[in-house]
């Protein structure tokens, strides 16, 4: 589904989920581990990519500066579980012109 255009906004010319952080977890990190980040940043769990161990997280945050403190809150932990911690960048697809 596309995101509802009040999530999306641009910082320095980059797009991106004013509510959505990306976990990346390392391999043997169990489901508790995501759940308790989930808990941390008062966020739901909305996606899970199996091959990466990967979860994508919905916060109620509505500005950059709040997404960036949570962000900072999980790498704070310094949590050797995780492996990264992303925003969710908006691509807008390229459509070429053809005259």
């Amino acid at each position: 589904a596309s995101p509802k255009a009040e999530d999306v906004i641009v910082v320095d010319n980059v797009r991106f989920l004013v509510n959505s952080v990306h976990v990346n977890f390392v391999d043997d990190a169990p489901l508790e581990d995501a759940l308790r980040i989930s808990s941390f940043i008062n966020a739901k769990i909305v996606s899970f990519d199996p091959t990466t161990n990967s979860y994508w997280f919905e916060l109620p945050t509505r500005t950059a500066a709040e997404l960036q403190s949570a962000i900072d809150k999980i790498r704070a932990l310094n949590d050797p579980k995780i492996e990264g911690v992303l925003r969710e960048y908006v691509i807008i697809p390229f459509v070429p012109f053809v005259p």
